[in-house]
């Protein structure tokens, strides 16, 4: 080690910064090519689902990856309020509601995004979630 040391401390310092600025961007690229190349063994997500609750209770679950042409669903509440639901694949909107700010009407129509909807009115709260994936085969931990 204390020959290292003399050998470097014989040479000029800018020839100094050079070998360790090439040794670092080495090791950025290598690290790089290893994200990137390397395979992923990531557990397999399940399917997209939509869990349905109202007045407290988990009323349904419905596979949303399985829906193949869009239905309607009408959740009717203890207070008499209603919600009228539009199924798609992969999205649940609510179309029609009988509270009087239309909030889960508004909300639900944000592309992309998992947030729950809710109704306070007629308690109604929508959540997405996903399956529990296949755990038969090969993952992270195993492999």
């Amino acid at each position: 080690m204390k020959e290292t040391v003399t050998a470097l401390q014989g040479r000029k310092p800018n020839t100094i910064v050079i070998i360790l600025s090439a040794v670092l961007i080495f090791l950025v690229l290598a690290s790089l090519l290893w994200i990137l190349l390397a395979p992923k063994a990531t557990a397999k997500e399940g399917a997209l689902q939509a869990v349905i609750s109202s007045e407290g209770a988990e009323d349904m679950i419905i596979d949303l990856s399985g829906v193949t042409e869009p239905y309607e669903l009408r959740i009717e509440s203890a207070g008499g309020g209603y919600n009228l639901l539009r199924i798609s694949r992969g999205r649940v909107d609510v179309v029609e509601a009988s509270c009087p700010d239309k909030i889960c009407m508004r909300s639900s129509a944000i592309p992309g995004t998992h947030l729950p909807v809710v109704c306070l009115p007629n308690r109604l709260v929508i959540r997405y979630k996903n399956a529990p994936a296949d755990t038969s085969g090969i993952d992270a931990v195993t492999f």
